[in-house]
């Protein structure tokens, strides 16, 4: 089963803001949104205030904000980021969502122990498509990473419910974690609701998906150009209605899993038309595509039609597929690919890069010193080479070789 509004891609148009944003000091927040100075959120009042600027028509388009802390919202309830307002009228399609178009960087803190309710409810002319989640939705230039929401964080929501985004439009979501739980129906997903183009990479749900149908740990629906790649479920996934699924819930055109596995509990009943319980994704098209996708039956309780079913052991063994790193990923971030759990934070079972990474390094900084017989060349987002390195992403190439890393 495939929501309506799939169809509905971007040639009914973006919401644009009305003026182009530029490097500005805002009243709320400290810095000027860009690469050497962000916009460095720390408080519940940054996160309102951001939410306020863009449901007000700002997309902050190519600005740069920074979690410098971690947030515990000490139980309120928040706003989404941006407004999901896809709507017919006398079947006329129109999109005046408010999207969030720049860069939010995480630097792997945790913003935990808030509530989060559907974001937007229409007009009585409108028919409502949902866009429920930390971020609204998301659209061509959305760069959220290094983000992890906590297990004391709640999204309630109905239809298109996500823990970071309720519905994916294109953008990136890297390298984040979510650890909260998330109550929706249908079309929902432990990260993101409907992925209609986009990423998501390098990211682990954790927690708790409570869904109808098209229920999935990472996504609730792929469909379109959307990819998910290096990412693994370990929470769990109850989906009421039909399906339900470790990875996606529902799969439509060309979307893709790569290099993705569940471990989680999976609950869900079986429909020939509405899909299955699946440690992959429950439901899939003709031209959609699973590469290297893993399940392990005696923790998830579902087998996989769509990859390989393994033991536990066989898993913390580290499969052939999961050895594929992903190369040439946008610059400046390097690859993403699994690892040996050598830290011991996931009982044994292949982690993501970043996870040793930020263990080693909980302060989200590293300090690496250039030397006279291999010097090190810097260089900033915009490809500017700096002398030091300082907090915020910097791209580090070693004399020419082609060797990437990422300073936090």
């Amino acid at each position: 089963m495939k929501q309506f509004y799939t169809f509905m891609l971007t040639a009914f148009g973006v919401f644009s803001a009305n003026a182009d944003w530029a490097p500005t000091s805002l009243p709320w927040i400290d810095g000027l949104g860009t690469p050497d100075s962000p916009y460095k959120v720390s408080t519940v009042t940054h996160l309102t205030e951001l939410s306020r600027e863009v449901a007000e028509g700002e997309t902050f388009s190519e600005a740069i904000f920074e979690l410098t802390n971690n947030i515990d919202c000490e139980g309120a309830t928040i706003p989404a980021i941006g407004v999901l307002d896809k709507y017919t009228v006398e079947g006329e399609a129109h999109d005046e969502s408010r999207y969030f178009k720049g860069t939010f960087y995480g630097n792997y803190n945790i913003i935990d122990n808030f509530n989060l309710t559907d974001a937007h409810v229409p007009e009585e002319n409108k028919e409502s498509i949902g866009g429920t989640g930390l971020f609204a939705c998301a659209t061509h230039g959305t760069w959220i990473d290094g983000l992890i929401i906590g297990e004391k964080a709640t999204i309630n929501g109905g239809l298109v419910t996500g823990g970071f985004i309720g519905q994916m439009n294109g953008g990136w979501l890297i390298n984040c974690m979510m650890l909260g739980t998330v109550n929706a129906t249908e079309f929902s997903g432990g990260l993101v609701g409907v992925m209609e183009e986009g990423l998501v990479s390098g990211c682990i749900h954790a927690g708790e998906m409570n869904g109808t149908t098209d229920v999935g740990g990472i996504v609730g629906q792929q469909a379109g150009d959307s990819r998910v790649e290096v990412c693994y479920n370990k929470g769990t996934v109850i989906a009421s209605g039909f399906g339900g699924a470790g990875i996606t819930g529902a799969m439509y055109d060309n979307s893709l899993i790569a290099y993705c596995y569940n471990i989680g509990t999976i609950q869900g009943e079986s429909n020939p038309w509405l899909g299955e319980p699946d440690g992959l994704t429950a439901d899939m098209g003709p031209n959609n595509t699973v590469i290297s996708g893993y399940n392990v039956e005696e923790l998830s309780g579902v087998m996989t039609r769509f990859g390989e079913n393994l033991t536990p052991q066989e898993l913390c063994d580290f499969p052939e597929g999961l050895h594929v790193p992903l190369v040439d990923m946008m610059l400046p971030y390097g690859d993403i690919f699994f690892v040996k759990d050598t830290e011991d934070i996931n009982n044994g079972f292949p982690v993501i890069n970043w996870e040793n990474w930020f263990v080693n390094h909980p302060t989200g900084i590293t300090v690496i010193e250039p030397n006279e017989n291999n010097a090190l060349h810097y260089y900033d987002l915009t490809g500017r080479e700096i002398k030091h390195p300082t907090k915020g992403v910097v791209v580090i190439e070693r004399r020419g070789n082609a060797t990437r890393k990422v300073i936090l």
